[in-house]
């Protein structure tokens, strides 16, 4: 399933053409903290690893993307359009 999905992704999602998703992911208060320690403890110069696959390509199709905070947790709404 990984391999097909991996090559979904760097084929640009052909499988999935014409599918939309208005999602939200909840982020909490302990993934952020860790997330903000690992990158505060990465030497500054240091190259940032290559994603598994294009990330940028994905980032692409995603549009309507807004934050919001609660208490312990970062909530970020989005659209994904194939």
């Amino acid at each position: 399933m990984r391999e097909w999905l991996m090559a979904q992704l760097d084929a640009g999602l052909p499988a999935f053409q014409g599918s939309m998703v208005e999602g939200t992911l909840a982020v909490n208060e302990t993934a952020l903290n860790e997330l903000l320690a690992q990158w505060r403890a990465q030497p500054r110069e240091r190259t940032p690893s290559p994603a598994p696959f294009d990330a940028g390509a994905l980032l692409d199709k995603v549009s309507n993307v807004a934050i919001r905070l609660e208490p312990s947790r970062m909530l970020i709404d989005f659209t994904l359009k194939v």
